[in-house]
């Protein structure tokens, strides 16, 4: 059974696959039960979206990625952090080559990065930049031991345009020569 709206979209229900479409003039969208599971599906290939007989939903395409630096070579500060190990990015938004985050998709996006500093008294200063532009500023005093490099871990939650771009912005030196400590991640929360 089909029915049309306007002759561009249709609903056609499909009695032994228990799901329903939705036809556009470039896209189809299908919300499908497999088992107890309810799920939509893009042209019936890539899950959007879906949720579990026990509540549970899934979200396999929203953007998120986790990047690490596994570069020991010495970093001086005034300049991006970048983080050239990227563990996962579900939508290519990271470059692990420029160190910058590209909003694939305008909303709230949440931001996590953990750094070591030197030892000797220098300060962290961190930056959280939107287009090149402070969002966020973090400084943190390090410790006057020698034998102390001390970690920092501080977030930030940003609203961000399409095709905007976070990056992590350092002031001062950074401890690279310790491999996969250094790190960077970030979601869409909505």
């Amino acid at each position: 059974m089909s029915v049309k709206i306007n002759g561009l979209t249709g609903i056609e229900f499909t009695s032994n696959t228990q799901q329903l479409k939705f036809k556009g003039d470039t896209q189809n969208f299908n919300l499908k039960t497999v088992g107890d599971d309810f799920n939509i599906y893009n042209n019936d290939v890539t899950k959007l979206w879906g949720m579990s007989s026990t509540g549970l939903e899934s979200k396999p395409n929203v953007p998120a990625f986790f990047a690490k630096r596994t570069d020991t070579a010495s970093f001086g500060g005034n300049a991006i952090f970048f983080f050239n190990l990227v563990e996962y990015d579900n939508t290519n938004s990271y470059s692990g080559t420029t160190g910058l985050f590209t909003a694939p998709i305008s909303g709230f996006y949440h931001f996590t990065t953990t750094l070591v500093g030197t030892s000797g008294g220098d300060r962290t200063l961190i930056q959280f930049r939107v287009n090149g532009g402070i969002a966020g500023y973090l400084q943190h005093l390090q410790s006057v031991y020698s034998n102390q490099e001390p970690a920092n871990t501080t977030s930030i939650t940003y609203y961000l345009n399409n095709g905007d771009t976070m990056e992590i912005y350092v002031l001062n030196t950074v401890r690279t020569n310790i491999s996969n400590v250094n790190h960077f991640s970030g979601h869409f929360v909505g």
